[in-house]
Formats: C-alpha cells, sequence, structure tokens
C-alpha cells in the first residue's frame, strides 16, 4: 500500500512503491519504504492498497473513510470522508510546492468525483462520456478522445484541427 500524507509518499514494500510510481508516473525514489507500523493513520489525503495487500481493513476500520476500486491499477483507493479529489490535489500541490490552492492548475476529469476539483480549477476540463455532474461543473467539455485530442497538439504548442471541445 502506498499512503499520500500531502507532503510525502509512503509505501509498505518496495513492489507497491514500483506499481504506483508507474501508474502515476512518478520516480520510484520519491517514495519512501517504511514498514507497515509506521504508516501514519491519523492524517493522509489518500491511501492506494493493491490488490492483495490483506491489512487494509485492519489499518482504517477505525477511521471513517470511504474505498473506491479502481481497476484499471487493481487498486482500491482510500480516502476520509469529506475529502475528495480536489482536496487531495490542494493537500499535494501545497506539500510539494508550496501552491496555496487550485487558481493554477488544469485538471481533467470524468466522474462525479471529479466534480469539485473540475469546478475550483483554474481550468477543468471533462472527458468524452463524463457524469453529469462532471460535465456541469467543467469549463470545456471534449467531444473527442482524451489521445485525441492531445494528439491534435503540436511542439509548438500549436492546437491541430483535431481538437474539438465546447465550452
Amino acid at each position: 500500500m502506498v499512503l499520500n500524507t500531502g507532503s510525502s509518499l509512503l509505501a509498505t514494500s518496495r513492489s507497491a512503491s514500483t506499481r504506483f510510481a508507474f501508474a502515476y508516473s512518478i520516480a520510484r525514489s520519491r517514495i519512501e519504504v517504511v514498514s507497515v507500523d509506521r504508516i501514519p493513520t491519523d492524517s493522509f489525503s489518500d491511501l492506494t492498497v493493491f490488490v492483495g495487500a490483506s491489512t487494509i481493513r485492519h489499518h482504517v476500520a477505525h477511521l471513517p473513510c470511504e474505498v473506491r476500486r479502481i481497476d484499471a491499477l487493481g487498486a482500491e483507493v482510500v480516502r476520509p470522508i469529506g475529502t475528495d479529489k480536489a482536496e487531495a490535489l490542494q493537500q499535494h500541490l501545497l506539500g510539494r510546492f508550496g501552491e496555496m490552492g487550485l487558481h493554477r492548475t488544469l485538471a481533467i476529469g470524468n466522474g462525479a468525483d471529479d466534480a469539485t476539483m473540475l469546478a475550483r480549477s483554474a481550468l477543468g476540463i471533462a472527458t468524452l462520456g463524463t457524469d453529469q455532474k462532471a460535465l456541469a461543473s467543467a469549463d470545456l467539455c471534449l467531444t473527442v478522445d482524451l489521445g485525441q485530442y492531445l494528439l491534435g497538439f503540436g511542439a509548438d504548442g500549436s492546437i491541430g484541427r483535431g481538437n474539438r471541445w465546447e465550452g
């Protein structure tokens, strides 16, 4: 499992740190590997547990948490009730860059759990097939697949003909 405190990432195994680093495209060296008993359970923005980890229930049973499965990662993400992606992103930006708020952030999302993040960011982009709550919170709504949209950007920053959105 990998715990995000907002200012640091702590993993309970090298395997978990490697999977997390790969999934989120970050350097594995940014994730400290510690024993399970050194994982703080009193303050965190999210906890990612990869399939096969049997200690998840024990560590969060006494906390008011919500657990969300992410099949693409083969993981579950645990967040304290009352926090959302906007709050987790804000804590990360503060801890990592000293950035207060989301006023300079571009956010991309497609689910109801992305709505607050899309609304609070400087620019919120909803992808094709977005949940209605996220759609209502976004500044731009793509009408093509995100990959296709991103391929339309030129090396010079120009936007190609394949990019379409409603805003």
